[in-house]
């Protein structure tokens, strides 16, 4: 096409767009009267501009407008432009030209992007290099090219860019032939660096060996996102193709795009890794795959899928590295890598097989010579040297994500997530972060932010893939400090029997964290005996289903769970503390239906509870479910608080025992200490809403009613279907004379579950004078009390709100002698302040035991 006829285009296209649709049609048919191809041309490409969906979503200089390749003749090298003085000019290419400069405030080199000549004037191709300069900002990676900033000076837009010393990948392709364990070095970085874009919704669109600059020391940096673009995820990717796809305005480089890009398709992910797939052919062989003698050839063959056989006249290719390629140049997307991620496990499996032998042998040598320093080091008791290779090393297991589209394997990603966590917790070196304190990051997408959050020095990312018959878990270790990717690996998993993989995966990254690998490391971790695996299995799902409870039906799997293990294995002693961790739920309101009455489970809980100790006298977990049980049941305070503060010694991180304790400091009214204990637990489990609301109810119970209020909002508006949540709100709500506010929220509540909420509606229809309704409340309350026991606590509390002291009393005493475990608040629940001056409160109180009642 001629260049007025762009310029023409380029013209009508920016004179009708800000125009309204019936001006805007009036204007094209009156301008582009007689080339109805014009007038077609340019409503394709308005309707692109004006159907985009992200701000980055169309390509550099609107669906690649041709830009104009004569070279500007005002170059900017001699000239100073802001703080920066041009050197020279790097480059040329779509509406940018590069200059190499000097920043003269930080006393550095830098990359300086120029609009083109022909572009300086045009605000929206100045819009677009701000777009360039967002998709890059939005990206840390050590094989990406950083952009510093964008700044105006006079009529000059242009982006401030890290200076890459090197040569670009292209000319070291055409330079020398690489061998197959370089290849693919080179390779992981191009996709490390993808996948970093791809982490963030964005596509390149424009992969080449142009686009990647090697520097001396080997590290590859991508370059050039100017056709970047912002995948909006929840959209279908069909999407009608522009016409002006259509017509051959396509951006990127011919030779290097993806099939659907070439016939203007919606684009993902797998479009860069068929891009990635020419640039690794090109590696192999020096040629690309699809360049023929003319654009329509080349077209041709990439929409033929016509991929040539591997060939090098210097070296043999490995069979894997051409499988690889082919893979990622299937014509069919659904047939490629459907990641960045996949892509980087295929390599690393490859990346041992191509390592030369004298560099193993050199490898050899450098782990021997290591291994003698630090011996002679440690002669020399050199502190320094011991604490740098004997720190501990900091890891967190991520989420593992359920990406096979079948929600009934949900729980599969929770069970190998806790049973890693588990698994590589212990005496060790190396320190793994709880599954509370990562639980919350699940679906998160961005592990080397989240890693410095959690303040780690790696972290592991998996994903589950493939059908119920057919798992796959793809794993992936990145170390923090700067986004590399240390290891990745593909295990097959079965559903049933997903722990049996735990013990290879735990042993692959202790081998590739720890100095030491192998025997002294599996010594640590074998002090506590390994339960069968089944038995593991068995375990974890009855922990994910306690983790998850919601109903006594629920509870009631977590159960079955727990037994399933504990036949399959009888001396699993965390299986005998989850058991007990169950029934320790049986004394209060919100499972009743456990086949058994309050003593009956608390005898059970108490039971498995010595039964975990007996087996396993360091299991932290199993101290804590004793004191549970001594602090809800038995009221034996001395030996709760020994209890816990022995689980703390032996599990300091087990956020469930700092939940007991600050329970137990509460209600002997040490109200700061237990405001500490309950923030310890809020800490170590993050994103469980049972932890924020027990800080929530530590403020409550210190009579900070400002503090409890805004602490109770927040925990609702943060996780608006937690019913106890909204229970409890609505308690506060009445504390501080909110009552209609209370009897609003309560009524909500009760319409879902009268059993539950029923209580404290009649409390707060007492309160408010509505005796009728309280007693209605009452009158359902003995209905559900006849289906299934109800505790008499809950009587009580209607019987207050009405001002009926006898009848109150006649109930709390029941509740006190049945051992319900909310009596134990008495001594410092505000609710009974309006009895709390009568002797038979005072009586209640003292029969409890408490050191303050005495």
């Amino acid at each position: 096409m001629a260049n007025k006829d762009w310029q023409q285009l380029e013209t009508l296209f920016h004179a009708a767009l800000p125009l309204d649709a019936g001006e805007r049609r009036a204007f094209l048919k009156q301008a582009c009267a007689g080339n109805e191809w014009l007038q077609l041309e340019v409503e394709s490409l308005i309707s692109a501009f004006d159907g985009s969906n992200g701000f980055i979503d169309q390509p550099a200089f609107g669906l690649g407008i041709e830009v104009m390749e004569a070279a500007s003749d005002n170059s900017m090298s001699g000239q100073t432009v802001g703080a920066y003085k041009v050197l020279k000019r790097l480059g040329k290419g779509g509406m940018g030209e590069v200059y190499l400069a000097e920043d003269t405030r930080l006393g550095r080199n830098v990359a300086l992007k120029f609009l083109s000549a022909e572009f300086v004037g045009d605000n929206w191709a100045k819009r677009q290099l701000v777009k360039e300069a967002q998709s890059v900002a939005m990206l840390d990676h050590p094989n990406i090219c950083s952009i510093y900033g964008i700044e105006q000076a006079g009529d000059h837009s242009f982006l401030i860019m890290q200076y890459v010393e090197g040569q670009m990948l292209s000319d070291v392709i055409r330079e020398e032939s690489m061998d197959p364990d370089r290849v693919v070095a080179y390779a992981q970085q191009i996709v490390s660096a993808l996948a970093e874009a791809h982490a963030h919704g964005i596509i390149h669109r424009d992969v080449k060996p142009q686009n990647i600059m090697v520097k001396n020391n080997g590290l590859l940096k991508v370059l050039d996102f100017g056709l970047a673009k912002l995948v909006q995820q929840e959209q279908g990717l069909n999407d009608n193709a522009s016409r002006s796809s259509q017509l051959g305005f396509i951006p990127g480089t011919v030779s290097y795009m993806s099939p659907e890009q070439l016939r203007g398709e919606k684009l993902d992910y797998r479009s860069d890794v068929f891009s990635f797939g020419t640039v690794l052919f090109e590696m192999l062989s020096t040629k690309n795959p699809f360049a023929r003698d003319n654009k329509a050839e080349t077209i041709s063959a990439i929409l033929n899928g016509q991929v040539p056989a591997l060939k090098n006249d210097s070296a043999t290719i490995p069979r894997e590295l051409e499988r690889i390629a082919r893979k990622c140049l299937q014509n069919d997307k659904s047939e490629r890598f459907q990641s960045a991620n996949e892509l980087l496990i295929e390599l690393e499996s490859c990346k041992h097989k191509f390592l030369k032998k004298g560099d193993r042998a050199w490898s050899f040598v450098v782990r021997a010579t290591a291994a003698l320093v630090f011996l002679l080091l440690l002669v020399a008791g050199t502190r320094y040297a011991i604490n740098y290779v004997i720190r501990p090393q900091t890891l967190a297991i991520l989420p593992i994500a359920n990406d096979t589209g079948d929600a009934n394997l949900n729980y599969l990603g929770d069970v190998l997530t806790e049973g890693l966590i588990n698994k590589l917790s212990g005496p060790s070196q190396l320190r793994v972060k709880a599954f509370s304190m990562v639980s919350g990051y699940k679906g998160q997408i961005d592990p080397q932010k989240i890693a410095k959050e959690l303040n780690v020095d790696h972290v592991v990312v998996g994903k589950i893939r493939g059908t119920r018959d057919s798992l796959t878990l793809e794993t992936i270790m990145i170390e923090t400090e700067d986004g590399s990717q240390r290891w990745a690996k593909s295990y097959p998993v079965e559903a049933n029997a997903s722990v049996r993989i735990l013990d290879e995966i735990s042993k692959e990254i202790t081998s590739r964290i720890l100095f030491w690998s192998g025997g002294d490391e599996d010594q640590t971790r074998t002090a506590r005996r390994h339960a069968d695996p089944e038995a593991r299995s068995e375990y974890l799902l009855g922990r994910y289903y306690w983790r998850n409870r919601d109903n006594d039906h629920t509870l009631k799997t977590a159960i079955d769970h727990f037994n399933a293990a504990i036949k399959l294995d009888p001396n699993y002693a965390e299986a005998h503390a989850g058991l007990a961790d169950c029934y320790a739920l049986g004394n209060v309101v919100s499972y009743p239906d456990m086949g058994m009455d309050t003593k009956e489970a608390m005898s059970r809980a108490a039971r498995a509870a010595k039964d975990a100790i007996d087996l396993d006298e360091n299991l932290g977990e199993a101290y804590t479910s004793r004191a549970f049980v001594e602090l809800k049941f038995q009221r034996d305070w001395q030996a709760a608080e020994k209890d816990f503060k022995r689980s703390i010694d032996l599990k300091p991180d087990y956020a469930l025992t700092f939940f007991g304790y600050s329970n137990l400091l509460t209600i002997e009214g040490k109200q700061s200490e237990a405001l500490a204990m309950s923030q310890t637990a809020k800490d170590l489990d993050p994103f469980s809403p049972v932890t924020a609301l027990n800080y929530c109810r530590s403020l409550y119970y210190a009579r900070r009613d400002d503090e409890a209020l805004a602490c109770y909002e927040k925990l609702v508006n943060d996780n608006p279907d937690y019913t106890n949540g909204q229970y409890a709100r609505g308690l506060m709500y009445l504390k501080k004379g909110l009552n209609h506010d209370a009897i609003i929220a309560l009524e909500t509540l009760y319409n879902k579950n009268k059993r539950a909420t029923a209580s404290a509606l009649g409390y707060a229809y007492g309160l408010s004078g509505r005796e009728a309704a309280a007693r209605e409340v009452l009158a359902e309350m003995e209905k559900l009390d006849r289906q299934s026991h109800l505790p008499a606590q809950e009587f009580a509390l209607v019987y207050l709100g009405l001002g009926d002291k006898e009848n109150a009393f006649v109930w709390l005493k029941k509740a006190v002698d049945d051992h319900f475990a909310p009596t134990s608040y008495l001594a410092v629940d505000p609710i009974y302040d309006s009895i709390r001056s009568d002797p038979r409160f005072t009586e209640l109180v003292r029969s409890l035991n408490l050191a303050s009642s005495n």
